[in-house]
């Protein structure tokens, strides 16, 4: 149980705050921003304190403690997925891409 919560905890707090307000602020225009950050914060909220603690007691009931950890886990898991699949918005890193794959044409 202690491992899976540190493993929720050491890979989900890096990745939670760059999910929520860093790629979003960026993947969206200027006059959305706000918007954007807004709708991830509510749904977050919404999710994170109101359904997930009730899930998780009900797992935890029927399954046992280790098992709503489990959920934390794959959650943690899902985000770091979608994480590799955000496109990249650093103009030199584009910049660099695109050379290479002018190069290897």
């Amino acid at each position: 149980m202690r491992v899976l919560a540190a493993a929720s905890g050491f890979f989900g707090f890096g990745l939670s705050p760059l999910v929520i307000a860093t790629c979003v602020s960026e993947q969206v225009p200027v006059t959305m921003r706000g918007t954007a950050i807004g709708i991830t914060n509510f749904f977050a909220v919404l999710l994170g304190t109101a359904v997930m603690p009730t899930v998780g007691g009900i797992v935890a009931d029927h399954f046992g403690l280790g098992a709503s950890l489990w959920i934390a886990v794959g959650m943690q898991i899902a985000i770091g997925v979608f994480v590799l699949a955000i496109t990249e918005t650093a103009p030199r890193v584009v910049a660099r891409r695109a050379a290479i794959e002018a190069i290897v044409r």
